[in-house]
């Protein structure tokens, strides 16, 4: 299973180009060729599935280990890493300083001098 329902294969295609570091064309190749890896309702498994030896007893099993997991998105949250952070800086100052430099990395001389105004002198 990849995505939760068949209409978000163009998104999982492109997050898995973005992911390779390809471009949609060159990554066609790796994707599924259909949409069924998306999470299937229990009528739809028992259709599916229901001539394999034992498939009561998996999906009893599967929805047991289901009820066993209790976990919810609101739970989820991101927190920069302390030890990335310099103490001198917050999560934004640190940020902003790396983009800076890394502006100036790839620019060079090149770097457009509207943001020179915006950036702090010590960045650049």
């Amino acid at each position: 299973m990849l995505f939760h329902e068949p209409k978000q294969k163009p998104l999982n295609d492109i997050l898995h180009a973005i992911r390779t570091n390809l471009t949609l064309d060159e990554a066609q190749a790796q994707f599924f060729p259909n949409s069924e890896r998306y999470l299937h309702g229990l009528q739809q498994l028992d259709k599916l599935y229901a001539p394999l030896p034992d498939f009561a007893g998996a999906l009893r099993r599967s929805k047991e280990l289901y009820e066993s997991c209790c976990f919810s998105l609101n739970e989820l949250k991101y927190e920069y890493p302390k030890e990335m952070i310099p103490d001198r800086h917050t999560a934004q100052s640190y940020l902003e300083q790396l983009t800076w430099e890394g502006a100036r990395q790839r620019y060079g001389t090149l770097y457009p001098e509207r943001l020179y105004k915006l950036s702090p002198t010590n960045w650049i």
